[in-house]
């Protein structure tokens, strides 16, 4: 059975995700929610599920239709025990499923940022092992509270939020793991002047340490990304 993604902007594709699914010999089927593309009215036919990042807040259920039937659709996932992964904008659809609420956070978050595994995410199935603390690439604007069925799983310092599992296979990441370098430069080339205006002040630092990140800290975030999926793939 294939995987489903919703991919919620056309420049947010499943990247390094997408290309373990590939590499397992997962098929993916890709929605475009957000597009007007419907969705599927239950999990039946799929192995998991994928929701990725877009610009939108997943409190806007009055601007997007697709945001309700996507959370029943999670739940759905979720009652038949198949692995949902959650990025970013996916991350707070999932907290929104489950009960959490999803609020601006007090600025901007955008580049790579060092993220500590909790003690549970350092016994998590996904997590064990790995290197702690990792850097890993950010860009948004809203936060979530972790569910109070939820287990918390990874914090960072100016956001606390940053990961968290529902019941065994229900994953949710508010960074942006599956983002390779030519993504990211895709971003800034795309939606950077968007970004320098929430940034303010920050924006020039940002943008040069992004720069260097991109050289510096890219590889290892692979290494996290392609071990985080596997394991993720493994759950199916």
């Amino acid at each position: 059975m294939p995987i489903l993604v919703l991919q919620n902007e056309r420049v947010s594709p499943a990247g390094i995700i997408g290309e373990r699914i590939g590499a397992r010999g997962h098929a993916m089927s890709v929605l475009y929610p957000m597009q007007g593309e419907p969705l599927p009215t239950s999990a039946n036919g799929y192995a998991g599920i994928l929701v990725l990042g877009g610009v939108m807040s997943a409190n806007d259920d009055d601007k997007y239709a697709a945001l309700e039937p996507m959370r029943q659709l999670l739940r759905d996932f979720h009652a038949a025990d198949k692995p949902i992964l959650g990025i970013c904008l996916g991350a707070q659809v999932l907290a929104r499923t489950f009960g959490g609420s999803v609020r601006r956070h007090t600025g901007m978050e955008f580049g790579y940022v060092p993220l500590r595994f909790t003690d549970a995410g350092r016994r998590d199935p996904l997590l064990s092992g790995l290197s702690n603390p990792q850097w890993i690439m950010e860009s948004h604007e809203d936060t979530f509270d972790v569910p109070a069925d939820g287990v918390t799983l990874m914090t960072g310092d100016d956001c606390l939020n940053q990961a968290f599992r529902v019941g065994r296979a229900a994953y949710g990441f508010q960074c942006h793991f599956e983002a390779t370098p030519t993504l990211i430069d895709s971003w800034v080339a795309g939606f950077g002047q968007t970004v320098r205006k929430s940034l303010g002040d920050r924006a020039d630092a940002t943008f040069a340490r992004l720069a260097e990140d991109n050289t510096a800290r890219a590889k290892a975030q692979r290494a996290f990304a392609e071990a985080v999926s596997d394991r993720w793939l493994d759950l199916l």
